[in-house]
């Protein structure tokens, strides 16, 4: 039996036969068209046919994508379409899973995803948790100030009204910087003046804050963080370690999470797809 992994991007879109023990076979991938689900259906089976595989033998599908589509549409109406059963999940989710299963199999990590905005998603037990309604997970709407900015959910201070590209901005404009509407945390720490270094501080408080009531209500046994961290790297991640360390509910205990940067979205977006039937 085999399973198959399908990621959906903005403008592309990758399949990937996977062994029941989640072994590689086969890759392929191309442009994503007008339609996802013609696109998807196309890619597939032109796969499952260059490997002489029979639909019968072929598990589940997995199918990792992204937010700007409707999960539930590409669910059912691929399912029909193949008519092989399929599991679909948001990119970050399944890259978490993907994260969580290449770490010795972790049973749980929190991953976090800082840009425009903030994305997350929890795997507990080696299972995604989703919630009651499906949008469990979702940290950014966090509040770390209850009289803070002004989110665009309608609530104050939450996470990602601070640490976004807009929350940066705001940080830089509240210490005399003037700036574009979104900055970057690599625009941010590349600012050398005074002001700028203020709103650093300002930064990785908000940040370090939100990180460890994420980590002391979870305890999951890594955090892994996306986005702008990256190009940043440990000029970042150093100070923000210091505070999660101190500051954790199990600062005193040997068994501390592990706080990291993830490996690279090819390797754990498909293989997370193809772990959603597990």
């Amino acid at each position: 039996m085999y399973i198959l992994g399908l990621v959906v991007g903005a403008e592309s879109i990758k399949a990937v036969v996977y062994t029941e023990e989640y072994k590689q076979v086969t890759l392929k991938e191309s442009a994503l068209g007008a339609d996802v689900i013609s696109s998807a259906e196309e890619l597939l089976r032109a796969l499952i046919e260059s490997e002489g595989i029979a639909p019968c033998d072929v598990k589940y599908i997995g199918v990792a994508v992204d937010s700007s589509f409707d999960i539930s549409d590409v669910k059912s109406k691929l399912e029909e379409a193949i008519g092989i059963k399929t599991r679909v999940a948001d990119i970050i989710s399944a890259r978490a899973l993907g994260e969580a299963y290449l770490s010795r199999d972790k049973k749980s990590l929190v991953m976090i995803k800082i840009d425009d905005a903030v994305d997350s998603a929890i795997v507990i037990d080696k299972k995604i948790y989703a919630g009651s309604f499906g949008n469990g997970g979702k940290l950014g709407h966090m509040v770390i100030d209850a009289h803070g900015y002004d989110c665009e959910c309608g609530l104050k201070g939450c996470f990602e009204a601070y640490v976004s590209r807009g929350g940066i901005a705001r940080l830089l404009a509240d210490a005399g910087v003037e700036c574009a509407e979104k900055v970057s945390a690599t625009e941010l720490f590349s600012l050398t003046s005074a002001d700028a270094e203020k709103a650093k501080k300002a930064y990785i408080y908000y940040l370090s804050c939100a990180l460890v009531n994420i980590i002391n209500l979870f305890q999951p046994q890594e955090l892994v963080l996306d986005g702008d961290f990256i190009s940043v790297g440990y000029t970042l991640l150093k100070p923000v370690m210091e505070v999660v360390l101190d500051e954790q509910y199990t600062s005193r205990s040997e068994r501390k999470c592990n706080v990291r940067f993830p490996r690279t979205k090819e390797e754990t977006a498909a293989l997370g797809a193809a772990l959603l039937g597990r």
